[in-house]
């Protein structure tokens, strides 16, 4: 499992190692909701990524581990980056994976806490240990069916790229800070290889990253990104590394070799975005639509913030049952119950 030219049951070879990068935190811990509402009063100017509901842990990890050793049983080591929390009923003890703290990462700990996921993912290739190439995952992200090396890989060794089908908005368009962050972003990429906007906007599923290219992002942007890895939280400036890494490797010339290919969503059995938000009947409808159809990718976004509290556990409670219907049996990574 993991190992160099592997041969997986579909007769493809794994021709090097890759590990699985997962970034996660508990929301309902106490002593991260203190911090949160610590340094959260301290910003002037409210966000819509600051919400505890971002944070918000409804055991998705358990179970998109579960998924990812089903469907991905050729990745090496699994990471998991959290800010020193640990899953209660995670096996420590796996010999396959690994537990990172923000601090083992950020060079500047001063920085710390953080609560920006692009600020962290900004220190990703600094993981000791990691594979040259690694899967990086969110804890929403899901497979459905068994998932290949070539599904992130382009033919002469580049990326294949999942794309929405639609553009990213413009600085005047956006609304929100994360889409002003996508537009921030696009900005940088306009002017550094010409104005090309719009751009379609990366899918939320799981991606090949390398972190040889990932340190070349570092030296031809460093004070964006610097900037990033300094926000606390999400910003209008903050750097999107999905966005910079994929177009970058698409429009750069001296790249051209990568091969990046940009391969549009299509049908819903290939990927599903699902945001679990009010009205209740849309959310289960769209559950019941991701256990039936089993995607090969998924994502179960959270986006009940504005929904009441019965409202919000009845859509959580419905996520919770739609992903032990589809991963019934505990993964390796789970510790046995005693």
């Amino acid at each position: 499992m993991g190992l160099a030219r592997t041969r997986l049951p579909n007769r493809e070879l794994v021709d090097e190692y890759i590990d699985a990068v997962y970034t996660w935190v508990d929301g309902r811990d106490p002593e991260f909701q203190e911090q949160l509402g610590r340094y959260r009063t301290r910003t002037s100017r409210k966000s819509h990524g600051h919400g505890a509901a971002r944070f918000h842990d409804n055991d998705e990890l358990r179970f998109s581990l579960r998924s990812l050793e089903l469907f991905a049983p050729w990745i090496r080591t699994v990471h998991i980056v959290t800010n020193g929390q640990v899953p209660s009923w995670i096996d420590r003890s796996h010999p396959r994976l690994s537990l990172t703290r923000h601090e083992d990462l950020f060079p500047d700990r001063h920085l710390l806490p953080v609560f920006n996921s692009w600020a962290i993912e900004w220190q990703l290739f600094r993981i000791p240990g990691l594979s040259r190439r690694f899967l990086y995952l969110n804890d929403d992200f899901f497979l459905g069916r068994p998932v290949a090396p070539s599904d992130f890989m382009a033919p002469g060794g580049g990326c294949r790229i999942l794309v929405e089908n639609f553009d990213m908005l413009s600085r005047a368009a956006a609304r929100h800070d994360t889409d002003r962050a996508l537009a921030f972003t696009e900005d940088m990429l306009n002017t550094r290889f010409g104005f090309r906007s719009p751009r379609k906007k990366i899918a939320h599923a799981p991606r090949l990253l390398d972190r040889e290219i990932l340190e070349d992002l570092h030296r031809l942007w460093p004070k964006e990104i610097q900037r990033t890895t300094a926000q606390r939280f999400r910003d209008p400036e903050s750097v999107s590394l999905e966005t910079l890494y994929a177009y970058y490797l698409l429009e750069c010339t001296e790249r051209q070799g990568h091969h990046l290919q940009t391969v549009a969503t299509g049908t819903p059995e290939c990927y599903t975005f699902v945001m679990l938000g009010s009205p209740l009947w849309r959310a289960w409808k769209r559950l019941l639509g991701i256990v039936c159809r089993r995607p090969k990718f998924f994502c179960l976004n959270d986006d009940t913030h504005n929904a009441s509290r019965a409202v919000r556990a009845l859509i959580r409670m419905g996520a919770r049952a739609a992903l032990k219907a589809l991963y019934r049996r505990p993964s390796s990574f789970e510790a046995k119950r005693t």
